[in-house]
């Protein structure tokens, strides 16, 4: 296989990416996810080890379309494993496609770190209830 070389510093790439990166931004707060979708998967292709980029490519298609949603968030979680925000979107949307255990999985280990999200005990016992591990709910809930 052949190298690939590069044209520009990684400075120039990584500065190109904050700028495709705020174009989709803009796109956001004008309600165009689809269009900021672009512009951050450009930004992710011209900075492919920054989660931000991975994490706003979840947010942008996440109501159209799950699978890929779930992919980004899970590279994100991948490239920025100290970010627990992009863990929780993570855990949600395998909760919401019906990955009961890798959901549990996500929500578990958020729960323990003491995450403070409330989405992470809701989600933790909707998942729990799903798999029908109602005694478990009702443990953490007691701590609550």
């Amino acid at each position: 296989m052949a190298k690939v070389h590069q044209l520009y510093s990684d400075h120039f790439y990584h500065k190109r990416a904050s700028e495709e990166f705020e174009r989709g931004l803009q796109f956001i707060s004008d309600e165009r996810p689809e269009k900021a979708l672009d512009h951050f998967k450009t930004a992710l292709k011209m900075d492919s080890q920054n989660g931000k980029y991975a994490y706003f490519c979840g947010l942008s298609i996440y109501l159209y379309d799950k699978e890929e949603a779930k992919n980004y968030f899970k590279l994100a979680c991948e490239l920025s494993p100290n970010e627990d925000s992009y863990k929780v979107w993570y855990g949600i949307v395998c909760y919401e496609m019906k990955f009961f255990d890798e959901a549990k999985r996500v929500f578990l280990y958020l729960y323990s770190a003491s995450v403070d999200d409330e989405r992470v005990l809701l989600y933790l016992t909707r998942t729990m209830n799903a798999l029908r591990e109602h005694g478990q709910v009702v443990d953490i809930l007691k701590e609550n």
